[in-house]
């Protein structure tokens, strides 16, 4: 151990740790940190404003296996004149430290001319991983200057240095997450008109419970319960009629692009994209005036529009509609008498003896 003045500042302090540990300040670079329990980062001491303050914490707690010091010092080395080792040795361990050759790191950080020797001091937690002796990871949780394509070791360093630099840049905006306008605006399909949005909507919907069978390469079967379609990307056609009609991907061609992994852009008409729309009302409409002042000709006034001649059929028109093959399933609710408790008719027509007439 060694014995630090109260009134001792940095430069004090590392020369009595260089001279405890033989260390050639010149030449050599010392890093002095310190932790306060396990669970938090190490506290580096690089001023003499961290030495009072390690000091002042000291003199609360007068154990002296309580808040140790971990020196750590590089010194670079001529691998090529000097091929021996030099044993660093701990304050209170006789382990030898480690130096590790640059021949580790010449794969992954395209050479390094030094060798790196770190030492321990106190009961400081020991390096490990030789990752971390490699000055292109970044190992400390108080990092500040962030850059283009830096590498931290894990993710709580990162986290760590992010949340420090957040409090000192004054970061204190909040986002929601779980959004849905947000995520109706960055997620919205190809810049379509709104209304041609909700249709698509509605037939990625439709389109989830189909099933679709592969014939080649552009044309596939869709089956819709016992009905089946044929889709045609390449003529952008479907025997349902609305995908070469409308000009926009029905249920049964979107499942099949949904299977293919292929967007929706160039199956739907360039008039549907919001720059056609805009394109549309470019140029100026003028208003019109009242209906009453408008100069209609004789001859459009003249003209009577009925309805069209229809034929109706010689029979009582069906009061129940042909229900779908997908409505089968939905079972309705069966009328129940409140006189007798018997189904398939109501009181009005109930022609069964009350029980309390019974009596």
């Amino acid at each position: 151990g060694v014995l630090i003045n109260t009134e001792s500042n940095f430069a004090t302090l590392v020369s009595i740790i260089a001279t405890q540990l033989s260390i050639d300040i010149s030449t050599s670079k010392i890093e002095i940190r310190y932790k306060i329990d396990e669970r938090s980062p190490p506290i580096q001491i690089h001023n003499d404003m961290g030495v009072k303050v390690y000091v002042e914490t000291k003199k609360e707690h007068r154990d002296m296996s309580r808040y140790p010091l971990c020196v750590t010092t590089t010194e670079p080395v001529n691998l090529e004149t000097n091929s021996t080792l030099i044993p660093l040795l701990c304050s209170d361990t006789s382990k030898h430290m480690r130096v590790i050759h640059n021949s580790y790191f010449s794969n992954t950080f395209n050479g390094i001319g030094e060798a790196i020797g770190l030492i321990g001091f106190g009961s400081c937690e020991e390096v490990d991983e030789l990752e971390e002796l490699a000055p292109g990871i970044i190992v400390n949780p108080n990092h500040s200057l962030f850059e283009k394509d830096q590498v931290y070791k894990n993710k709580y360093v990162l986290t760590s240095a992010l949340k420090r630099h957040s409090i000192l840049k004054h970061f204190q905006f909040k986002t929601t997450r779980s959004s849905s306008i947000r995520l109706k605006a960055t997620f919205s399909s190809f810049h379509l008109g709104k209304k041609y949005e909700n249709i698509l909507r509605r037939n990625k919907t439709a389109s989830e419970k189909l099933r679709v069978v592969e014939t080649n390469k552009y044309v596939y079967t869709v089956l819709d319960g016992i009905t089946q379609f044929i889709v045609c990307l390449h003529q952008r056609t479907c025997t349902c009629g609305r995908f070469h009609l409308d000009e926009l991907p029905c249920p049964h061609a979107l499942a099949v692009l949904t299977i293919k992994h292929t967007g929706y852009e160039k199956y739907c008409s360039y008039y549907y994209t919001r720059k056609n729309l805009l394109l549309t009302y470019q140029f100026q409409i003028d208003p019109l005036p009242n209906e009453s002042i408008w100069n209609t000709p004789t001859h459009v006034l003249e003209e009577v529009v009925l309805p069209p001649h229809g034929k109706r059929l010689p029979r009582r028109p069906k009061n129940k509609r042909h229900t779908q093959l997908r409505e089968d399933g939905f079972k309705k609710a069966k009328i129940t008498c409140s006189n007798c408790g018997q189904q398939e008719h109501n009181r009005k027509t109930c022609k069964n003896v009350r029980p309390y007439d019974q009596e």
